[in-house]
């Protein structure tokens, strides 16, 4: 009998589950290909063997598994009653693989961690995908769907997940294809959430009216748990920053956001300058890879607001080197502020 493709690669990629179980050594050794079972797959030196059916942690990601794969690995992921994460990102599903692995996820009621990210899915897809969230309710805490392909429809289907969720503290949407209707609609479940703490939005197609409702769920929520954000690489989301300078000064729950590579103009960096004078809760703000933060007025506005603001602990900017006399400048503000330089 011939190994399963993907089955062969596993003897590389469950060391998550062999750190929860290991087994020990098994008086039935395999003594060639044909020994192995997908529910008791032996590592590389045949000592140890963990069972699919009952480990609780499991690692798929880049197996390449297909269609095919995801058939084999069904029956023992059904079975699984003690699940709590499964990275299954990049095995090349596709909505009907997904469709089987929709059937052996249902009432998986511990499961608290999934991965589906880097493979690609239709607006059915993702459907799929929320079915199994919407499954998951009340346990589920992070879920990566980044690089999914999911778009704007995608996004407002997904929402229906969200709504009126009190489990997820961690949701990574980053580098799909969504603009701002679908963010349009991700606020509005968001509102008056008050578990979420990270939400990572980078390498979209965000713009200024994404940003702005970006901006009321910063400015609402302040019950919210909201604490890290990332709008990185959306390249059109430019002046939409001032959207987010308006609220950051009454903002008292985040403290990390990402504005890398979003190309603001000279008015929409000073803008958020001026916010950083009042607010008392960014600890992390990244503004590199964005070509008007080095200019003179943009470096002196942000060098003058943080001669008041005593709570930011790490800075990313973008500083060439004939700008090197207001880097000297930015290091002598004081020592509990780390100063990141990039190109």
């Amino acid at each position: 009998m011939k190994l399963p493709t993907f089955l062969s690669i596993f003897l590389l990629g469950l060391a998550p589950c062999l750190a929860m179980e290991k087994v020990g050594i098994p008086d039935d050794k395999p003594s060639s290909v044909e020994s192995f079972k997908l529910t008791s797959i032996y590592t590389e030196n045949g000592l140890n063997y963990v069972d699919i059916s009952t480990c609780p942690i499991l690692n798929f990601h880049y197996k390449k598994m297909g269609l095919e794969g995801v058939k084999e690995l069904s029956p023992a992921l059904e079975e699984n009653t003690n699940l709590t994460s499964l990275n299954i990102g990049a095995n090349i599903l596709r909505d009907s693989g997904l469709e089987v692995l929709a059937r052996a996820l249902k009432n998986k009621t511990k499961l608290t961690d999934l991965n589906f990210s880097r493979d690609i899915y239709s607006d059915e897809g993702v459907q799929l995908i929320t079915d199994i969230v919407i499954n998951s309710f009340s346990s589920l805490t992070t879920l990566n769907l980044s690089h999914i392909g999911m778009s704007d429809k995608g996004l407002s289907i997904f929402t229906q997940a969200l709504k009126g969720n009190t489990t997820l503290t961690s949701l990574d949407l980053s580098y799909n294809f969504f603009a701002d209707e679908g963010v349009c609609r991700l606020v509005d479940v968001l509102t008056g959430n008050t578990t979420l703490v990270s939400l990572d939005l980078e390498h979209n197609d965000i713009q200024e009216k994404g940003a702005e409702a970006l901006s009321t769920l910063l400015e609402n929520n302040q019950n919210g748990a909201l604490k890290f954000l990332n709008l990185a690489k959306n390249e059109r989301l430019g002046d939409g920053v001032k959207f987010l300078a308006k609220v950051l000064p009454y903002n008292t729950t985040l403290t990390s956001l990402c504005l890398l590579r979003i190309e603001p103009s000279i008015d929409g960096l000073t803008a958020l300058a001026e916010a950083l004078r009042r607010n008392s809760t960014l600890t992390h703000l990244e503004l590199g890879q964005n070509y008007d933060v080095d200019t003179e007025e943009v470096l002196r506005a942000l060098y003058e607001a943080l001669l008041e603001n005593s709570t930011l602990k790490v800075l990313v900017l973008r500083i060439t080197k004939q700008r090197d006399d207001w880097t000297e400048k930015f290091k002598t503000l004081r020592s509990t502020l780390q100063i990141n330089i990039t190109l």
